[in-house]
């Protein structure tokens, strides 16, 4: 374990030392623009600080706020905002009954969204998504739009957004009628503030587009080396030197599925979750040697389905590693172990999964796999109790 703890150290070392730096620019706080290469992470939420390079064999520096007052670097641009935010709670369960929003004064960068006569822009931080606008005549001020409690717990809202609109995007009527069916999202507001600029003046800048995600499917089959050991019922009795009464070792076993990968739309696509449904199959005997010898037979048929979380460190373009860490669903499909789960099955049960791989153009894929114990899949009836762990090979063929 710890060689494989340090392997993952080496390669998260390595793969980082290779991210590259991109061509952008930095404005310091007295007004200096500066070309410089930042270090493009694709924030999904507002970086509170940036590393820069002034040259490719430059020293990485730090800057936050403090230093510099707006970056851009690929299609994203952050300004900074010194001003009112409310961070009010957001979830329904934590919403306070007051309707005016709690500002407080922060120093922060907000992400520009849209550039022209008037210009959006966002905050995020984790659940908490506020949006912020200005035009040639106003600073930066957030929009209005908090969730409240009123009366007997219902959820209103105070969608002051919609008035602080309504005197500014009034280039035709149907810009102005839509002002009061407009929901306090991204979207929303994005398809609003553009038609407004290209009413206005013909053109409206999306500075940073809105970024999907990406689903990818391979076929898996794989093979895998089981271990599976019942302790000892009767030590005293037993003439088995072996700790175990029933030992089944280096049990070769296989598996066919399918997995169904989305890639989250933020840090570079180094992000993503899974499912992987499968049918699992192992079957083989042990013998123990005790008073009175017996025959175990283990046959393992399962459907298991492992709900992963994934992580690349990128070689090229074209080849990264990864590694996965999976909580696993167990769905037996009339497995045995006789003579001791003779008339009761097996239960239900999940376990968990850990994975390092690599992946070649997203159409190969190789994956070495470890599997937590599943021993309480098994009955404990007849005194019996299981260990059950597994390694693994899977490979993965993308369409």
């Amino acid at each position: 374990m710890k060689k494989l703890t340090l392997l993952l150290f080496l390669i998260t070392f390595y793969c980082q030392a290779q991210i590259t730096f991109e061509k952008g620019y930095i404005i310091t706080n007295d007004g200096v623009k500066t070309s410089c290469l930042i270090k493009n992470l694709e924030w999904l939420n507002n970086p509170e600080n940036i590393k820069y390079k002034l040259s490719e064999n430059g020293n990485e520096i730090d800057a936050s706020t403090e230093e510099i007052s707006e970056f851009g670097v690929g299609e994203f641009k952050f300004v900074k905002y010194s001003g009112s935010v409310d961070r009010s709670p957001v979830i329904t369960e934590l919403l306070d009954s007051k309707r005016a929003p709690q500002f407080e004064e922060e120093v922060v960068f907000l992400k520009e969204l849209i550039r022209g006569n008037i210009n959006l822009y966002s905050l995020v931080d984790g659940n908490l998504v506020l949006f912020f606008f200005n035009n040639e005549q106003r600073e930066i001020e957030p929009l209005i739009y908090k969730r409240y409690y009123k009366e007997q717990l219902a959820i209103a809202t105070n969608d002051g957004y919609k008035q602080q609109l309504t005197g500014i995007l009034n280039c035709n009527a149907a810009i102005s009628s839509g002002i009061s069916r407009l929901a306090y999202n991204e979207k929303a507001l994005r398809n609003l503030f553009e038609k407004q600029n290209n009413c206005i003046s013909g053109e409206a800048k999306v500075v940073e587009k809105t970024k999907k995600g990406e689903f990818r499917f391979f076929i898996r089959p794989g093979a895998s080396i089981n271990t599976f050991r019942i302790p000892k019922r009767f030590p005293g009795l037993s003439l088995n030197p072996n700790p175990n009464e029933y030992d089944f070792s280096n049990v070769v076993g296989y598996q066919i599925g399918f997995e169904l990968e989305y890639v989250l739309p933020f840090n570079k696509n180094k992000w993503s979750v899974s499912i992987e449904p499968s049918y699992n199959f192992i079957k083989s005997e042990s013998t123990t040697t005790n008073t009175i010898p017996e025959l175990a037979t283990l046959t393992y048929k399962a459907f298991e389905l492992p709900l992963s979380l994934r992580h690349y460190f990128f070689l090229s373009k074209k080849s990264k590693i990864f590694i996965n860490a999976s909580y696993v669903l167990i769905f037996d499909l009339n497995s045995s172990l006789l003579p001791f789960s003779r008339g009761s099955g097996f239960r239900k049960g999940s376990n968990r999964s850990f994975g390092l791989g690599y992946d070649y153009n997203n159409k190969i894929r190789l994956e070495a796999r470890y599997d937590t114990d599943r021993g309480a899949l098994f009955p404990t009836s007849n005194l019996v109790s299981t260990k059950f762990t597994s390694y693994g090979i899977v490979l993965g063929y993308g369409f």
